[in-house]
């Protein structure tokens, strides 16, 4: 398949070529979401618990929506609508993730982009103003306290943001 500024430059396509709309109809189909990873100052972990599925904790973030001109602006909307707080660091990707359609969400594989939002001093974390709709409270905990408060997929994506934080370079992470 034909990239979409080539194929504006061509009259026909070439033989064996799709238009554009065919051709995304034959490939996996998948949607976006991007979040933060944010310590507090003694480098424990923040978290948020779901207030629709209270066993479930979470970064803050959300998908990508019409409007979002990238991931980085997705996630900094969804950490001001979720907890009023506003991020003006620059983008640093901690991890890129991906995992393919499960039974919740079938036939779209999902992409997320979780980005460094560095550390919460304890003034921020006073100011943080949940939105009960979608979260019932705020945590900070060692990472050892996140594996027995979180799903086995959240407490391994957590020690994966510390390691490449501590390393300083992005990780990859397939479900």
């Amino acid at each position: 398949m034909r990239d979409d500024t080539v194929s504006a430059h061509l009259d026909e396509l070439p033989e064996g070529w799709l238009p554009v709309k065919e051709y995304i109809e034959t490939i996996p189909h998948a949607t976006m979401y991007a979040c933060f990873y944010f310590t507090d100052e003694a480098g424990n972990p923040f978290g948020l618990r779901s207030s629709r599925a209270p066993d479930l904790w979470q970064w803050p973030g959300g998908d990508v929506e019409y409007g979002d001109f990238s991931p980085f602006a997705a996630a900094v909307r969804e950490l001001r609508e979720e907890t009023g707080l506003t991020f003006d660091g620059p983008p640093v990707l901690l991890i890129s993730i991906f995992h393919g359609p499960e039974p919740h969400w079938p036939g779209y594989a999902k992409v997320g982009f979780c980005f460094d939002g560095g550390v919460l001093t304890r003034a921020q974390l006073d100011r943080i103003r949940l939105d009960p709709e979608e979260h019932a409270e705020w945590a900070v905990a060692s990472i050892e306290e996140w594996r027995q408060l979180a799903t086995p997929r959240l407490a391994a994506r957590i020690e994966v943001a510390d390691h490449a934080r501590r390393a300083g370079r992005a990780e990859y992470v397939a479900d």
